[in-house]
């Protein structure tokens, strides 16, 4: 299996998406109202409600979770002079790939909250002068609704945001989940349940054994157990791969030759015994969400035989690649 690096943009794509739907709306108000259930918008008749920042100082504090696909952290200062400040960082993969800047300021007799994009280099991507705006429609004790955007806490330690994007007029909400940090000297976190959703359906586990000559281990899978050989990767006598199936059972055999020529970890790691497993998940994403500080060996990418891929190495040492099935088209086979 040739490992390939694959890039992706789905951070940036996402962020575009929510800038256009400040400015854009649906066309149909049917379509609106059915496709934000979390978020508001405030026409052009109303007014916003009066409001002033202390209402927000349920905001205050750190907090961590999930969304656009990776890990999100987002800090918010104390209420002071009509105003709180606020950073957010977005991680793929264990690294930043975007910033967030900004405040939600008392304006008139309400509120409004502005933010400012900046790429992990911290090039911005609005114009020097221009921001993004967010102004205040509805306020609960436990719920800020800025027009597009919302904030809304579940007790103390737990928080939600959600904001309506418009992806060429189909119009969606991405949500967020967060924990606070720090909260009454305790650290809280997401629950065992919750994180288990966020991380996506796991589908299927398959072991991986890395062998000098598959053909041996073909024989005695088939033949003395009653396998059957659904997939292989090379030229007979000379398999670099083969994939073997009994009643829902799967197990793959790979040379560990082939193990080389994908990466040095991976042959190594299979020289000293250690275990190769192969987990295919309904949401790849959502695994890399929750894959920070852990040893990336072969980075996210797409197979020709249409599954994108990510291999970590876990605390004991072994190996583990996550796969789903890819989106776009996968590259062609070499």
């Amino acid at each position: 299996m040739k490992m390939r690096t694959f890039v992706t943009s789905f951070a940036v794509c996402c962020a575009a998406m929510i800038l256009a739907a400040m400015t854009v709306s649906p066309q149909d108000p049917a379509e609106m109202e059915a496709a934000w259930t979390n978020t508001l918008r405030l026409d052009d008749t109303s007014l916003p409600p009066p409001a002033s920042i202390d209402r927000v100082a349920w905001l205050a504090g750190t907090w961590r979770g999930t969304g656009l696909g990776g890990v999100v952290e987002e800090v918010w200062s104390e209420p002071s002079g009509g105003s709180m400040t606020f950073t957010f960082k977005l991680l793929q993969d264990g690294s930043p790939s975007m910033y967030e800047f900004g405040f939600i300021v008392e304006e008139g007799d309400s509120l409004v909250l502005k933010l400012k994009h900046f790429h992990a280099s911290l090039a911005g991507w609005e114009e020097q002068e221009k921001f993004v705006s967010f102004q205040l429609v509805k306020l609960t004790d436990d719920a800020a609704y800025f027009d597009g955007l919302t904030y809304r806490r579940e007790g103390d330690n737990r928080l939600r945001a959600f904001v309506a994007i418009n992806n060429n007029g189909s119009v969606s909400e991405q949500g967020f989940v967060f924990a606070r940090r720090g909260y009454g000297g305790k650290k809280a976190e997401v629950t065992q349940k919750e994180n288990s959703m966020n991380q996506g359906k796991l589908k299927k586990l398959t072991p991986m054994l890395a062998v000098d000559r598959i053909e041996p281990s073909l024989e005695f899978w088939t033949k003395k157990l009653g396998f059957r050989n659904t997939g292989e990767v090379g030229e007979e006598g000379a398999l670099d791969f083969v994939m073997l199936e009994r009643d829902g059972i799967e197990i793959m055999y790979l040379t560990r030759a082939s193990l080389q020529q994908d990466a040095a970890n991976l042959n190594a790691a299979a020289a000293i015994g250690a275990s190769l497993l192969y987990i295919e998940v309904d949401n790849i994403e959502r695994v890399i969400a929750n894959l920070d500080g852990v040893k990336i060996i072969t980075p996210k990418h797409d197979e020709f035989y249409g599954m994108t891929e990510i291999t970590i190495k876990e605390p004991g040492g072994h190996l583990v690649t996550f796969a789903s099935k890819t989106v776009s088209e996968p590259p062609e086979r070499p």
